[in-house]
Formats: structure tokens, sequence, C-alpha cells
């Protein structure tokens, strides 16, 4: 069985086809990537018993990783708002089988697969450095997409996992808009179905912040196989905890989780560290709709949330309630982690810690 996925890993990932161009005539390189369904078997089985990094916290641990895909692009479908996509990923409110309603929640317009060329790298596709699968492909990998999302429940390494359908995504390039923030999306909606929400933030984060480190990675995966790819995604997810551990960035985070904890339901302190972290504020009269309760057991909230978030989380000047910034703090990490697990392309060797 290990001899079939790393066999697998070395496999070519996709499928080039060469189609003159119907405007100049010129031949144009498409690049498919291979079926979901086919690309999943190159992928460790996770085992449900193995200890993670923060396995007690995943969803605190993930917020400061959430705040910087948000504070990213003006774009962002990170939003504090009835209906944002990106909490219903995290409190399980999204369906991973509706593909085209995910995309819809962070798509300017209508969803429709795409009929255009798409391309990366060049100001044409003849000099491009990637085109995107040709469109007549894209219904039948898009269903490959949804089999495997809908599929019997079978367990993957799950930053692999993350990696993989990053990969497969922004290969596929199915819509005439938001590829990537439909990328980023599914990631984190299919980690939080599976539990492993901390996987999908990471692989989010690193799509936003190592794109030409991923450009490069993708380059030599589509001549060699996903088995670097795997590896440094790998090596940089357990980079970016480590650092956030050192930093104290992690344990900050923890601490006010479980100060709120102390007062209140764990339902409401998931939204509470949602809106001050990810959104930047939280007012007082919000905790109070969150919490149902007193202005002033309300205050003694805010108070503790201040107290064990010190360096994360203060009093606001104006008005009563907490303002936050994590993202420089998220940045630095994430870009350490970059450096280590992409830029030095080092093998990894033994099982995920």
């Amino acid at each position: 069985m290990v001899e079939e996925w790393t066999r697998a890993r070395r496999e070519p990932p996709g499928v080039w086809s060469s189609v003159p161009s119907s405007l100049t005539g010129r031949t144009l390189e498409y690049f498919a990537p291979r079926p979901m369904d086919e690309l999943v078997a190159c992928l460790r089985r996770e085992d449900p018993a193995r200890p993670h990094h923060w396995r007690n916290a995943p969803f605190e641990v993930s917020l400061p990783l959430i705040a910087l895909l948000s504070s990213a692009s003006a774009r962002s479908p990170a939003r504090i708002a009835p209906g944002d996509p990106v909490w219903r990923a995290l409190s399980g409110q999204a369906h991973g089988g509706r593909l085209f309603e995910l995309a819809g929640a962070v798509s300017t317009g209508p969803v429709r697969f795409r009929e255009q060329i798409a391309f990366a790298g060049g100001h044409s596709p003849s000099t491009a450095r990637i085109v995107f699968a040709p469109h007549a492909v894209i219904p039948g990998l898009f269903g490959s997409l949804e089999k495997t999302i809908s599929g019997t429940g079978d367990r993957w390494h799950p930053v692999e996992f993350a990696a993989v359908l990053a990969y497969f995504v922004l290969h596929l390039h199915p819509f005439d808009d938001a590829n990537g923030r439909f990328a980023r999306l599914l990631v984190l909606n299919e980690a939080s179905r599976s539990g492993a929400l901390w996987a999908g933030a990471a692989m989010s984060v690193l799509m936003v912040v190592a794109r030409e480190e991923l450009a490069s990675s993708w380059v030599a995966a589509r001549r060699e196989g996903l088995q670097a790819y795997l590896e440094s995604s790998t090596h940089f997810v357990q980079a970016l905890f480590d650092h956030a551990a050192t930093s104290g960035l992690s344990e900050t985070v923890i601490r006010m989780g479980e100060a709120a904890r102390r007062a209140c339901a764990s339902g409401a302190v998931r939204r509470m560290l949602y809106e001050l972290i990810v959104g930047g504020s939280i007012a007082l009269s919000r905790v109070r709709e969150i919490a149902g309760c007193s202005t002033r057991k309300a205050e003694g909230l805010l108070d503790a949330l201040a107290r064990e978030g010190a360096g994360v989380a203060r009093k606001s000047v104006v008005g009563a309630g907490l303002v936050a910034d994590v993202t420089p703090w998220a940045r630095e990490i994430a870009e350490g982690a970059v450096r280590e697990g992409f830029r030095a392309n080092p093998i990894v060797q033994g099982e995920w810690r």
C-alpha cells in the first residue's frame, strides 16, 4: 500500500495537450490536472489517533491565519456580516457538496464554467507560463472534485489533502471569476468538515503569502509529480505552527478562548473570538448580544479577554469594546515558515508530528 501512494506521487499530476489558437493559429500548450479522485491516490492515509499541533484548540490557533487571509485582499471573502462565507465554513454551515453555492459566496457575478482561455505568468496565452485546462474538459474534471468531496469518508493526511485540493482547483481554473477565493474557501470548508481546520487555514495562507514559491513548486510538480510539493507543504505547516507557538501568538489566543469559556457557552466564544480577531473589533453591545448576558457580565468578559489577550487585544479608545490586529504578527510568522518550507525546499523526514 505504501509503495502504491509513493509511486503515485512521482507520476505526472496532469495532461498536456496541444491546441491551435482560434485567433492566431499558433499552437498552445494546455495543462489539465488529472481527475481529483485519481490525484488523491498519492496521499497518505490519516491516522485519527495521531496527535497534532494544538489538537484541543484548532479553532483558536486558526483564527490569526484567517485574519491574515481577510486582510490580504480588499475582495477577500472574510467579512463579518450575515451569511459571511468564511464563518459559515468554520462553523460547519456550508455543505461541501454544493460547490457552485460556495463559489457564489465569493464571486462578484454569476457562477458559471468559463469558456475563455485562462492563463498565468504572461501577457497572452502564447507567452504565458501556463495555460490552464481547456474549457471542454472542465465539467468532467469538476465532477471528479464533487465525487471526491462527497465520497465515502476516506480520511487522508489533512495537510496533503488541502495541498492537492489547492493544486487541483487552481490548475482547473473552472470559473470566469474568483478562482483563487473559491480555492481558499473550499480548502477551509473541507478542512473544517473533516475536523482539521488548522490544516486548511495554513494552506489557505500559503496561497496568499507564497504565490511565487507555489508557482515555482508547481512548475516542478507538473514535470516530476507532487512529491516535493507535498513535502514542502507539510514542512511549511509544521514550521508555521512551530513559529506561532514560540512567538506566543497561539498560546495567547488559546488563553483568550479559555477565559471566555469560563463565562459563556462554547458557541458564543467562537463567534466573539472570530469577530474580534478576524473582524478586528467587538463592541460591548455585541458581546451582550452573542453571549446573552448582562452589561456587567459582558464588561467582565471583555476585561478577561483584554487581560489574557495582551499583545493581541486591547480596550478600544473610542466606545466600549475591544480591538485587535494580529495580521502583522501572523504575516511575519507565515513568511518565516515559507522560507523554511519552500525556499529551502527540504526533504521532510519522518511522520507529521
